[in-house]
């Protein structure tokens, strides 16, 4: 599963809001496992593509299914 939380920051004395986004597996038996965590600037395309990216780096194959919100059709 793949989600994320727009939360407020501090950055450079200013705030602003970022995107804490976050990847959830279920192992073969049965077990749910943290897969990634990151901060994003924005929560669009090109940040979600480096992010999933980073899980392809990491070693993550076998996927047979993602779910997801909010994206286009």
């Amino acid at each position: 599963m793949l989600d994320a939380l727009v939360v407020k920051v501090r950055e450079a004395g200013r705030i602003c809001n970022v995107a804490a986004v976050h990847a959830v597996g279920v192992s073969a038996d049965g077990r749910r496992e943290s897969l990634g965590l990151e901060l994003i600037t924005s929560e669009d395309g090109a940040g979600w593509s480096a992010f999933l990216r980073g899980l392809l780096a990491c070693g993550l194959s076998g996927v047979v299914l993602v779910t997801s919100d909010a994206h286009q059709a």
